[in-house]
């Protein structure tokens, strides 16, 4: 399929795999990190992004805590798949159309919906119309 005439194939990050990794991560990282003050041990860095989550799961499964350790490996998945959504946004770009002579900061979209109303004067009658465009 080729590109339409009047556009043209430009790449950029994708903003949605940016917006949901970064959300996706920084929730379970801080979760991870709050829930481990003070009961982690000591050589388990338990800040550390996605690893020291599954090393505080896998402590706290080899302890017989097995909620707690649920919520580690769980939650360490949960940060790779938010890095993973993160850095992919950047790494494989999407490719859009835009069209010649527009900004390249959006893709091309539709009229924005009008509503008017104008005075109507005649002999004998005033009122308003209105008009509208979807």
């Amino acid at each position: 399929m080729g590109i339409p005439e009047g556009y043209r194939v430009e790449t950029r990050f994708n903003r949605l795999r940016l917006i949901s990794g970064s959300i996706t991560f920084g929730l379970l990282w801080a979760g991870a990190v709050l829930a481990a003050v003070g009961t982690a041990p000591e050589g388990i860095a338990i800040g550390v992004p996605a690893a020291g989550a599954f090393g505080g799961g896998i402590y706290g499964m080899t302890r017989g805590e097995v909620a707690a350790g649920a919520f580690g490996l769980i939650s360490g998945l949960g940060q790779a798949a938010g890095l993973g959504l993160f850095i992919s946004a950047f790494t494989v770009p999407d490719e859009i159309l835009v069209r010649e002579g527009k900004s390249s900061n959006r893709a091309p979209s539709a009229a924005a919906p009008s509503f008017q109303v104008v005075p109507r004067f005649g002999a004998g009658e005033v009122g308003l119309t209105s008009s509208y465009a979807f």
